[in-house]
């Protein structure tokens, strides 16, 4: 799940730096806020999908998302490593608790 959300690459400064572009572009220009919010739409859609496949119909996107773009952006702030393990860890918790 993080993958595709990701990418494919799960070291420590392709998620950080991820999250970085993102933050970086929102406050770049409202053409370009506007362009991720329409990114995003898409990118939850397709975790939807995912989520369903996973049997995971029950959690709800927003909820997923936000745990794993959180715990990111917090363990790059606090320079932990094994942010994706840390990310994947997290989400797997919400997921457990989604299915209860």
């Amino acid at each position: 799940m993080l993958r595709s959300y990701y990418g494919p690459r799960l070291d420590d400064g392709t998620p950080a730096g991820t999250i970085a572009r993102v933050i970086a572009c929102a406050h770049e220009s409202e053409p370009l806020s506007l362009y991720l919010a329409r990114l995003r739409e898409h990118v939850d859609r397709q975790l939807r999908e995912l989520l369903d496949v996973c049997a995971h119909s029950q959690a709800p996107v927003e909820r997923v998302a936000a745990v794993m773009d959180g715990m990111i952006l917090a363990s790059t702030a606090e320079r932990r490593s094994g942010i994706a393990t840390i990310a994947i860890r997290d989400v797997a918790k919400t997921l457990t608790l989604a299915t209860r």
